[in-house]
């Protein structure tokens, strides 16, 4: 999962993602730059099943809301849902 995380980052050359400043949309979150694009048909919550799916858990990669992300941990009965 490691690998797929560091993979998702663009100009990871430094060992560090770039971080978009003055992006982010509170106090506690931040965005970086990532290599594919963000649009309705690729949010985060699509990214985040594939990490974990690569981490070995169950999950769907198609998951375009948090409600989908849940629904199909839940689904597949993830410990700790």
């Amino acid at each position: 999962m490691l690998d797929f995380l560091a993979n998702s980052f663009a100009n990871f050359n430094s060992g560090e993602p770039e971080l978009l400043i003055g992006k982010s949309i509170g106090n506690w979150d931040v965005f970086y730059e990532g290599k594919d694009g963000f649009n309705i048909l690729n949010p985060c919550n699509t990214w985040t099943g594939k990490a974990l799916i690569v981490a070995g858990i169950q999950a769907d990669a198609r998951t375009p809301t948090t409600q989908n992300l849940r629904l199909a941990l839940n689904f597949h009965q993830w410990p700790g849902q």
